[in-house]
């Protein structure tokens, strides 16, 4: 096979990596890839650095059992513990979410108040805060954590009560507006999955999407390497989870028809 026909490696805690899926196809409709979901460890933002730093070596060693040619993380909790021992067991390029999401905020922001929404995890880790200072130290960084928000999304019970679901939006974004940000990182790919309640609530800001960030960096390393697919042959879900249930889950949330082939991971 061809270099640039192997599949990209994806990998997410549940279905929210499922919006990187989305980006890929609209913006990469010929690449193949493998996309697992962690389902049986969600939610990745509640545990501590040494147990996530596991699971993501798990989810590298699981996707790199096939011939990939480079592993996006559609997991920002996940992209927090990423260092030099997960990137050597990779053996491939990594494209991690936080660092492009930052570029892309510092780019919209208009008056340098930017806020990030993201799992406990993530925040602790401040590294949307230094990503964004690296590239513009003047801009004012508000973190808000959203511990309820990932596994509220992944449950699907925002869909089945939308007043609830807005509810619990405000608490997280009367915070941030208060700070008066004009652009909010969306710092998990399960939140986008939310965008229409959030600008329903925030009509005025700009919402920056880890998802669509990370897809725009698998093209850029993509192009730089030669390695844009040209041939349509390969596109799995993995699951290690409940499979009637994340096959649901995928046919709600995949917005393009195509031919989905669900299995579980062994």
């Amino acid at each position: 096979m061809e270099n640039k026909n192997k599949p990209i490696g994806i990998f997410d805690s549940g279905v929210g990596g499922l919006t990187v899926v989305n980006h890929l196809l609209e913006v990469l409709p010929n690449e193949n890839f493998i996309f697992f979901a962690d389902n049986a460890n969600i939610p990745y933002g509640n545990k501590n650095k040494k147990h996530l730093k596991q699971l993501v070596i798990d989810d590298i060693r699981f996707v790199s059992k096939f011939d990939i040619k480079a592993i996006a993380i559609a997991c920002n909790t996940a992209d927090s513990v990423i260092d030099k021992k997960t990137k050597e067991i990779a053996k491939v390029d990594i494209i991690r979410p936080i660092k492009s999401t930052a570029k892309l905020a510092v780019k919209e922001t208009k008056n340098k108040k930017i806020g990030v929404m993201a799992t406990k995890a993530t925040c602790l880790s401040k590294n949307y805060l230094k990503a964004i200072n690296k590239y513009d130290d003047t801009i004012e960084v508000y973190q808000q954590p959203c511990p309820l928000l990932a596994g509220y999304i992944e449950n699907q019970n925002c869909f089945n009560n939308e007043e609830l679901m807005l509810e619990v939006l405000k608490q997280y974004l009367k915070p941030l507006l208060e700070k008066e940000v004009d652009t909010i990182i969306l710092g998990c790919t399960h939140y986008p999955l939310a965008l229409k309640y959030l600008t329903t609530l925030a009509k005025d800001i700009n919402f920056v999407s880890s998802s669509l960030a990370t897809v725009l960096e698998i093209e850029k390393l993509l192009k730089e390497k030669n390695l844009l697919a040209d041939k349509v042959h390969l596109r799995e879900f993995y699951t290690n989870g409940d499979i009637e249930e994340f096959k649901e889950k995928t046919d709600k949330f995949i917005t393009k028809d195509i031919n989905k082939i669900i299995k579980k991971s062994y």
